[in-house]
Parts: structure tokens; sequence; C-alpha cells
């Protein structure tokens, strides 16, 4: 019995380390941009050295405000940086024993008007995360896609109900 109740102890102690252990800036807080190659198996990395970039056609604040949405949907906190220098990190936790993925978010303006950004997303303990990462990063950018089409068509809606266009009058 004394040997069951140790080993429930230590659980307890191991769970809570997990959920309460706080993150060190210099290890989780890293510019995507920055990592060569990502050779670990429980994380993911989209920058401009990987081949799946993308560009948007707004502005960083509004890229941030898109993917701030998303984030607060999953309940993943920010925890490092801010949209000013141009770096954010999120913790996004497992639902039941609450293992933190560290997701580190890189904007850049581009001098077209359009704007980028860069991800590395990993997992805090464990070697393989089953996929993980890689499954929520790539849902995040397809609702970032997704979210970005329809503020550019809320937009053109908004702007041909100030501006009609010239055949409008023709028609009505």
């Amino acid at each position: 019995m004394k040997i069951l109740l140790a080993i429930i102890f230590i659980i307890i102690i191991v769970l809570c380390y997990i959920r309460f252990a706080k993150p060190n800036a210099s290890n989780w807080h890293v510019d995507p941009e920055l990592v060569a190659q990502n050779d670990l198996r429980n994380s993911f990395l989209n920058n401009s050295k990987s081949g799946n970039f993308s560009y948007y056609a707004v502005s960083i604040r509004d890229l941030y405000l898109k993917l701030h949405e998303i984030s607060e949907a999953e309940k993943c906190q920010r925890v490092f940086g801010n949209i000013d220098e141009g770096l954010i990190t999120f913790v996004c936790r497992s639902r039941f024993w609450g293992f933190p993925d560290y997701i580190s978010i890189s904007f850049k303006e581009h001098e077209t008007g359009k704007s980028s950004l860069s991800v590395f997303s990993r997992s805090r303990f464990g070697v393989y995360d089953f996929g993980k990462n890689k499954k929520r990063m790539k849902k995040w950018l397809q609702q970032l896609k997704s979210n970005i089409d329809q503020l550019k068509l809320n937009n053109l809606v908004i702007y041909s109900l100030i501006y009609p266009p010239p055949f409008a009058y023709i028609l009505s």
C-alpha cells in the first residue's frame, strides 16, 4: 500500500511540474526564420527556407489579429513577445495532461504591401507528438488563409457599396 501511495505521489508531482513549470524565454522564444532545419519529430517548421512559405495581402497587424483569434479559439496563451517586435510565442496545452507546445511566430512586412509569417511549433516534453504540432499548424494556416480571404471579400463588398461600379446605374 505504501508503494502505491508513493507512486501516486510521484505521478502527481510530475504532472504538477508539467503543468506549472515556467518556460525560459531563451529556449522557447525563438525566431523561426533563424531555424536552419528541423530534425525534431515533435515539431513543425514553416519559414522561408522550408518551401511552404506564404504571403498575405494584409498588414502585419491584421495578420496578427486574425492569428490571435485562431489561437484564442484553441485556448492558447501568448507567453512571450508582442507584435511591435514582430515575434510572438504562444503556449498550447494538451487537454488532459497539460503538456505544453510552444509556437513561435515571426511577422515580416514586405515592400509590396504584403506580409508573411514564419512558424516554429514544438513540444516541450517528449520526442514524439503523434503529429499534433503539424496538424495544429496546418489547421491554423488554413484558417488564417480562409479568414483573410473573407476579410478581403468583406472589404470588397463595403467598397462596392460606397463606390458602386458605373454599370450598376445602367442595370437599375
